[in-house]
């Protein structure tokens, strides 16, 4: 009976309580609902940053093609592809040591003698001016000579008195030519083996000779001198003159010393026999190959025993330290890329670093074809391990860089071609419309320039 009459009281109470609920809620005024905030992004401060991708491969930029210093055989190679090497360390040597050293005595042989040649030169100096002046000297008393007999066949050959004595002679002979005649033929009968007629035989053909002679002299003086003569004095005077022209021009060369074309032919060969002593010194030396720097072997062309031309490739060297990255751009791209920009470079074999270069070279020709590339190469501020000749690359070249400024997403931003845009900012429970300046806009963000503040809500739908 009890517990009946606590539930009447429960609700009872609770019947009250409702409509008093109901009653208040009746005279409370209408609520306006919720307003709907749109999805915005603030803007911030950040770096802006415009790119351009090129992809590439990793080149050696140093290779260095090792070659026989000399043409002769291998003794022994002593690395194979793959071996790590230091500066100075042998690579291979050859042999015919003593062909190489014989070579190497001939030399300074040839050496002393040019040098000798060349002292020599200074040494002789003022005897050869000496005979060169005798020569001059000479040269003169010959042309004077000559010209003295040119000259006198311009006139006859002998006065009236020299004539007249030279006829007296021819006379005398004629007559020591009768009286020899006379004793002659008083022998007539006297044997032809007899003593007396033998001495008479004798002197008639010396009176004879005499006379004959004695005539040959008067004749030639009574004539003129004949066309022949003439031509080959002409002759003799000329080349007399030439002799003494070149025996003054050597003269006028040394007189103040040795001739400056032959000093300069003693000195071209004491250059020719040391240039040459030093080839073969080089190649003596170089009878052990060895590596110019640091690196890996890539490639061995040659083994022991073989024989190698001079200039013949041997070995391919690389410093794994020394390389570069080959890359293409597009033609759109090209205008943009400089050289000292800074890359960002990523590689297949190494996803996890992102290894940082610069823009060193631009070549600035097409590849050809229907979408044109050009080549560009980029040097890498540090090698990692691993990185080897061949591997793939792609380079993000940083083509403008603004830091520290105002900047939006790129997708918000709809820019113009004046380098404006209209953006919607959320500001005290509603959009406000705004036109802002846009400066550079890069891969991912613009730069703003005028017309929002750091923090402002931009409505991004």
């Amino acid at each position: 009976m009890k517990r009946w009459i606590i539930i009447v009281v429960i609700l009872a109470i609770a019947g009250i309580g409702g409509v008093g609920y109901l009653g208040y809620r009746s005279s409370q005024p209408k609520s306006t609902p919720p307003v709907q905030v749109p999805p915005t992004t603030p803007v911030t401060t950040c770096t802006v940053e415009q790119t351009a991708t090129a992809p590439g491969s990793l080149n050696n930029s140093n290779e260095i093609k090792i070659v026989m210093p000399v043409t002769g055989q291998l003794a022994q190679v002593l690395v194979k592809p793959g071996d790590t090497v230091k500066t100075g360390q042998i690579l291979a040597s050859l042999a015919d040591e003593q062909k190489f050293e014989a070579a190497v005595a001939a030399d300074q042989l040839a050496l002393l003698q040019a040098q000798q040649a060349r002292a020599a030169l200074d040494q002789d100096a003022p005897v050869n001016a000496a005979k060169a002046l005798v020569a001059v000297q000479d040269a003169q008393t010959a042309l004077q000579e000559a010209q003295d007999y040119r000259n006198s066949l311009n006139y006859p050959r002998a006065d009236s008195t020299t004539i007249d004595k030279l006829q007296a002679e021819l006379t005398l002979a004629e007559n020591a030519l009768a009286q020899a005649q006379k004793y002659y033929d008083s022998l007539a009968n006297l044997p032809a083996d007899d003593p007396q007629k033998a001495s008479a035989s004798i002197g008639l053909a010396n009176a004879r000779q005499d006379e004959i002679n004695a005539q040959m002299n008067l004749n030639w003086y009574l004539a003129s001198p004949s066309q022949s003569d003439i031509a080959d004095a002409d002759a003799k005077l000329d080349l007399a003159k030439a002799n003494l022209a070149q025996a003054q021009a050597d003269y006028e060369k040394i007189q103040n010393g040795p001739d400056p074309l032959d000093i300069a032919l003693a000195d071209a060969k004491v250059t020719d026999a040391q240039a040459t002593l030093a080839s073969d010194q080089a190649a003596l030396a170089s009878l052990e190959i060895k590596a110019p720097s640091d690196g890996v072997i890539l490639q061995v062309s040659a083994s022991a025993g073989d024989t190698v031309s001079a200039d013949t490739e041997l070995f391919t060297l690389h410093n794994p330290d020394e390389v570069e990255v080959k890359a293409s751009v597009t033609e759109e791209d090209y205008p943009y890329i400089n050289v000292g920009q800074p890359v960002s470079l990523f590689f297949n074999a190494l996803p996890d670093e992102t290894i940082t270069g610069t823009v060193t070279r631009i070549v600035p020709l097409s590849n050809g074809g229907d979408n044109p590339v050009y080549d560009i190469y980029i040097s890498i501020d540090h090698v990692p391990a691993k990185l080897v000749q061949g591997m793939s690359a792609v380079a993000s070249i940083s083509l403008a860089q603004r830091k520290d400024v105002l900047c939006l997403s790129r997708a918000v931003v709809q820019t113009t071609n004046n380098g404006t845009a209209v953006v919607q900012v959320w500001i005290n429970g509603h959009e406000e419309e705004r036109t802002i300046k846009v400066g550079l806009r890069g891969d991912t963000s613009v730069e703003i320039l005028s017309g929002l503040n750091k923090g402002d809500l931009v409505v991004t739908q």
